[in-house]
């Protein structure tokens, strides 16, 4: 879906106002170019992993009555933001990113 010509200047004179009222939201509210891939698209990726694996340990533990796979599928998914937030750390994610701007 692409934008008319007038919708684009309405969303430039939005983001000219705002960043004149609240420049540190402004600020915050960028994206940078460049960000959606490289660090951010590993950690999307292996947070995906992370959570077919533990569903996968879960069923395999269910289906093979095997109760230390499904506790540990289960530990992987308790454990799931704390596994996304290491990744993300480890490859640099939008923390990264954002300093850049700075």
């Amino acid at each position: 879906m692409s934008l008319t010509a007038r919708d684009q200047r309405a969303l430039r004179d939005i983001e000219r106002h705002l960043h004149a009222d609240d420049p540190a939201l402004a600020r915050l509210l960028r994206v940078t170019p460049g960000w959606r891939g490289g660090a951010t698209g590993v950690v999307a990726r292996a947070s995906w992993a992370v959570l077919w694996s533990a569903v996968g340990l879960v069923i395999a533990g269910l289906v093979l009555t095997s109760s230390s796979m499904m506790i540990g599928g289960l530990l992987l998914l308790a454990t799931f933001p704390i596994v996304v937030w290491l990744i993300a750390a480890a490859t640099g994610g939008p923390q990264r990113a954002r300093r850049r701007d700075r």
